[in-house]
């Protein structure tokens, strides 16, 4: 039977593993309402994917494939610090699919708070000089999972 998690055990469990990237939310991603654009979030979703493809593998070019169930769950702000946690789902024979969570960080008054601001899986193909599809060459054991952990979609 899988254990239920609450989002406070959530965050707890994802922070035990390192970010692949972290930034600061900054004015040039605003949408017209004011809040950060989500395609600016995506973006860096689907940089945090391919980094974690290179830090698994000793290929040299990955092509992003596919975007899978990507979803934004609260508004990100100017200033909010945003960490994007990866793990590795699948490996196949050319493509690798990461999980990327993300945790946000919002500093109001003095006070910092966590917040879960998305997940979502990304499809990446390996690809050789001339951009064909190649062989992942893996860096994992057996093809072992990096530490899977429930993401927010897992417990609403």
């Amino acid at each position: 039977m899988k254990k239920e998690f609450n989002i406070k055990d959530q965050i707890a469990a994802i922070k035990k593993l390192s970010p692949r990237i972290k930034l600061v939310m900054m004015p040039e991603d605003t949408n017209y309402m004011g809040k950060i654009f989500g395609g600016a979030i995506i973006s860096q979703l689907d940089l945090a994917a391919a980094e974690h493809c290179y830090s698994i593998s000793k290929n040299d070019y990955f092509v992003t494939r596919a975007l899978k169930e990507v979803t934004l769950e609260e508004p990100v702000f100017v200033g909010d610090v945003l960490s994007f946690y990866t793990t590795t789902e699948k490996i196949g024979n050319s493509s690798i699919t990461v999980g990327v969570t993300i945790l946000g960080e919002r500093n109001k008054g003095g006070k910092s708070s966590e917040h879960f601001i998305g997940d979502g899986s990304v499809v990446l193909v390996a690809i050789d000089k001339k951009g064909k599809a190649t062989k992942v060459k893996s860096l994992l054991k057996a093809q072992a999972k990096s530490p899977v952990i429930s993401t927010g979609k897992n417990h609403r």
